[in-house]
């Protein structure tokens, strides 16, 4: 199976900046996680990817067929869960399931099994009968990454679908996305860095509608070498350094600070400073922190 972005671009009105230019990328079996700062163009590119939008240039295609001919066979193997908009609060977390199921064509048998089975790996079972309005923030992202399973998808989206767990909900949702990952494309867009960093097939950056990057985590970091240290000032230095410097960390100990610089010239020798390991929010701040 392979998702092909040939040269897309889409413009919202006549004469203004495109919101997507030209993106182009290649995507198999593995998971996929987009990075960029607001505006950079992920939702564009997911509307583009379910086939909600039309590309004004450029085509997207599944296994070499343009998604706009599919049709319904496209949506059949497609799974989209969407930041929360729009749930069903008057349906409890069952019915909710029941009636996407019904939307998507399963059949009652199997769709039956489906639910009971999501409810379990999400953890709701216990709640499917709660009505959704009365759901937390972390139990509506857990219904709505049921409700993109429900058709075992091989083209599953992902809009933000930690936001709002705690610690232990968003590591066991990690590790569930990672199994589910082998046989199929798993496409996350997040600002929650370290939920893409250990288990991405690759990472794409993304700025003003443009890829800027698309490579695996292990490449991206090893470029990055040389460019993070961690330098101790004193604290009556601090503003001074945030002020020059894109800092991705700040710590104390009882001798000062040391402050985790993230740069692109040559540290002066002067300063009491540590290489450190470069991770994926160095990488953010490097290419997005003005």
């Amino acid at each position: 199976m392979k998702l092909s972005i040939n040269g897309v671009t889409k413009r919202y009105q006549r004469g203004r900046k495109a919101a997507l230019q030209q993106f182009t990328a290649e995507l198999t079996p593995g998971i996929y996680g987009i990075l960029g700062p607001n505006g950079a163009g992920k939702t564009t590119l997911m509307n583009l990817v379910t086939d909600q939008m039309k590309p004004d240039e450029g085509e997207i295609l599944y296994n070499g067929v343009p998604i706009h001919r599919l049709g319904r066979a496209y949506r059949d193997v497609l799974g989209y869960m969407p930041q929360q908009q729009g749930i069903y609060r008057e349906f409890t977390g069952r019915r909710f399931l029941w009636y996407m199921a019904a939307l998507k064509g399963l059949p009652t048998s199997k769709a039956k099994s489906k639910i009971e089975e999501l409810l379990s790996i999400v953890n709701l079972t216990k709640d499917a009968d709660t009505k959704l309005g009365a759901y937390s923030g972390g139990m509506k992202q857990r219904i709505l990454i049921a409700q993109a399973l429900l058709n075992d998808p091989e083209l599953l989206i992902m809009d933000e679908p930690t936001a709002g767990l705690d610690p232990k909900e968003r590591i066991r949702i990690r590790n569930f996305i990672s199994t589910i990952a082998l046989n199929r494309i798993v496409i996350i867009a997040t600002h929650v860095v370290s939920d893409i960093e250990f288990i991405s097939k690759e990472i794409l950056l993304m700025k003003e509608g443009k890829l800027i990057l698309k490579d695996q985590p292990v490449n991206i970091l090893s470029k990055m070498e040389g460019h993070v240290h961690e330098v101790r000032i004193d604290k009556t230095e601090l503003s001074q350094y945030q002020a020059r410097y894109k800092i991705s960390n700040i710590s104390s100990d009882r001798d000062g600070i040391w402050v985790r610089i993230v740069h692109e010239e040559p540290l002066s020798d002067e300063l009491e400073m540590r290489e450190v390991k470069p991770n994926l929010e160095d990488v953010y701040l490097y290419h997005f922190e003005e």
